[in-house]
């Protein structure tokens, strides 16, 4: 549907509106006790990073345990810890503090950026599409108790939405100088965290094969390689380079990493091959992917989705697709960085996956565009459709809510008691 300023300034208020309650929600879960905010979403590797930012500032070197050195963090986030360490002094808790206050400035800063990707490219012209993806941020459980974990997510989310964002720039406006933006933001994603380096890839891969209907040359291909080439790897060389000086490679020190460096990539000996991998995409696919989307119930999650899917279909069918486009780039990094922690790593924790719940809130907003082009032309029936949608994901996102609230973030498993301990012994 189309609006005037007026009209569009007052659907975009309405949306900051829902992504601001988000933030003033999360910064009341900030101020819980310390031991309940342990016990349910809180990462371990918080501790690990304010203890290495402790030997930093000590002057012990980035190290665990003041002796053995260590690259095993994301270089962007500890720089932050460090600062908060700086701030805070010895005492861990206000540490943790100011990490997750600082995590929850920077969720609010990825919705809007999310928000400004569907005003300008995903839905610019449907109103329910921006109310929704801005509903899906603000209240969606996942997205916020990973959010407020304590370590690198957010901030790995804000430089890759970032980069999206100015990348779609260049595609509607061809310019050296956005490539060269997007560059810059593809190596802070980097550094916040180093599997961006398929993000980065993948963004190098869209600027060479994109399709334009001026068929540019070789020479020119080069020329916009080169401009977000150069700058991301620029960003991103100083911590390699210091990697490969200090020890001898640029891999990071993680013990998955180590792991994989001297064995093979599926080490379950007692399984075959192909019934290792379906063992971990029905784990990766129920546990977390699914989950992502909000829904502790999954059979009505994939009911919900199967609707949404009809729905877009009756608007393929009869030719009402709305207007936008969606980024496959974050589309494609998702993706990919799921099959990865999947197959590669045989690890899966959470906040590998925001940039998954990203595209799932982009989703949203571009399935709230299909409804109101299946109900155009049909009175408020567009507004009824949306409105629905709308009930339904809270209907998701509250009783998931209140379990993770009340059990833990994994809430269907047993509660980590190691996370505590971690706290008590870095205390």
């Amino acid at each position: 549907m189309n609006f005037g300023d007026k009209k569009r300034k007052q659907v975009l208020a309405v949306a900051v509106c829902i992504i601001f309650a988000g933030f003033v929600f999360r910064l009341w879960v900030v101020s819980w006790p310390l031991e309940k905010q342990i016990g349910t979403f809180v990462a371990d590797d918080a501790f690990y990073y304010s203890e290495i930012a402790r030997n930093i500032l000590a002057g012990n070197g980035p190290t665990f345990d003041g002796e053995i050195a260590t690259n095993g963090f994301h270089p962007l986030w500890m720089v932050f810890c460090v600062g908060f360490q700086a701030v805070a002094g010895p005492d861990p808790e206000s540490v943790l503090r100011l990490m997750l206050v600082f995590c929850a400035i920077l969720s609010f800063i990825c919705a809007l950026l999310l928000l400004e990707l569907c005003r300008r490219f995903v839905v610019p012209e449907s109103t329910w599409g921006l109310w929704l993806v801005s509903l899906y941020c603000a209240a969606n459980p996942f997205v916020i108790f990973t959010e407020l974990m304590g370590v690198e997510g957010p901030l790995a989310l804000a430089a890759v939405l970032a980069a999206v964002l100015a990348f779609e720039h260049w595609k509607k406006n061809p310019s050296a100088a956005t490539l060269v933006i997007t560059g810059i933001f593809a190596g802070l994603a980097f550094l916040a965290r180093t599997d961006a380096g398929l993000f980065g890839l993948i963004l190098a891969a869209a600027i060479l094969f994109r399709a334009e209907n001026d068929n540019p040359g070789g020479m020119l291909k080069a020329k916009r390689l080169l401009s977000f080439g150069l700058p991301a790897a620029a960003v991103a060389a100083p911590w390699l380079i210091w990697n490969l000086f200090r020890f001898g490679t640029i891999w990071q020190d993680s013990g998955r990493v180590l792991f994989y460096r001297t064995h093979s990539m599926i080490p379950n000996g007692d399984l075959a091959l192909a019934a290792t991998l379906k063992e971990l995409f029905v784990g990766g696919f129920y546990n977390y992917f699914l989950r992502l989307i909000g829904g502790i119930n999954l059979p009505i999650t994939t009911i919900i989705l199967g609707f949404g899917g009809g729905f877009v279909l009756c608007a393929l069918i009869l030719r009402r697709r709305p207007t936008g486009k969606s980024p496959w780039t974050l589309y494609a990094f998702a993706f990919t960085s799921w099959i990865f922690y999947i197959f590669y790593f045989q690890q899966q924790k959470f906040w590998y996956f925001l940039v998954l719940t990203a595209s799932f809130a982009i989703l949203a907003a571009r399935l709230g565009a299909y409804l109101e082009e299946v109900f155009r032309n049909k009175g408020k029936w567009p507004h009824y459709a949306n409105f629905i949608f709308a009930l339904v994901m809270i209907f998701l996102f509250i009783p998931t809510t209140q379990m993770v609230m009340k059990n833990g973030y994994h809430a269907w498993k047993k509660p980590i008691y190691e996370q505590p301990a971690t706290f008590n012994l870095v205390r």
